[in-house]
Parts: structure tokens; C-alpha cells; sequence
């Protein structure tokens, strides 16, 4: 698995990609290396990028990705994927995940779609 991201303090967004199979044992550390860079601040929009992953085929797996983000305090978060599959798994994740307490949290097969949805 890899994974990069951006913060653009102009856009109030982190962008992160993961790449490969999606490692949950991971997942922790990455989130303390995005919490660590001098550009993180609370109420940022999150942007995951998951077209290019292999993610967990079972949602209880993937859903601690989303139970991870709450400390985050994001403003909305979107996802997007590559496939209707991807699409399903990443729903419901959403709906079991603690992240989604506000109904801030969409999934999107279009990049585009997902940045239309978090500058609303």
C-alpha cells in the first residue's frame, strides 16, 4: 500500500491517495503522520482518493478507516472510487462508521463530483 497527500491551506482541503491493498494495520499511522504536518488544523475538508486501492472486501474492515477520521473534526469528507463495487463497500462503511455522525461523509465515482460536493 502507499499513500501521499496535500493539504491546500488556500482550499481549506487534504487530498490523500491510497494506492495498492489498503493495509488497516497502517491506517494508524498514517493519520498521526497527517496530524503531525505543520499544515493540519481542525475543520479541514478531506478528500480520500481510493480509484487506484484494493480495499478491504469486508466492511467491518474498511469501516476503521472512517471510525479513525472523527478525531480529524473535518468539516466533510468525500470519497471517491473506481467501481460500483467499491462504491457499495465504501457505503457501508459510511453507514457504520462513527464518522458520518453529522451526515458529512459522501462517496463519488468522479473526482470532480466529490470537490463539487465538499465546496457546497
Amino acid at each position: 500500500m502507499q499513500h501521499s497527500f496535500t493539504i491546500s491551506s488556500e482550499n481549506n482541503l487534504l487530498s490523500e491517495t491510497f494506492t495498492g491493498d489498503i493495509d488497516m494495520q497502517l491506517i494508524p499511522s498514517i493519520d498521526q503522520t497527517i496530524m503531525a504536518d505543520v499544515e493540519f488544523r481542525e475543520g479541514l475538508k478531506f478528500l480520500t482518493d481510493l480509484t487506484a486501492a484494493r480495499i478491504p472486501q469486508d466492511y467491518k474492515e474498511l469501516a476503521k478507516i472512517g471510525c479513525l477520521k472523527p478525531e480529524f473534526q473535518v468539516s466533510k469528507h468525500a470519497y471517491v472510487v473506481a467501481n460500483d463495487h467499491d462504491f457499495g463497500m465504501v457505503r457501508m462503511m459510511i453507514t457504520v462508521s462513527s464518522e458520518n455522525d453529522n451526515n458529512n461523509v459522501n462517496v463519488f465515482k468522479s473526482r470532480d463530483e466529490a470537490i463539487a460536493w465538499l465546496d457546497e
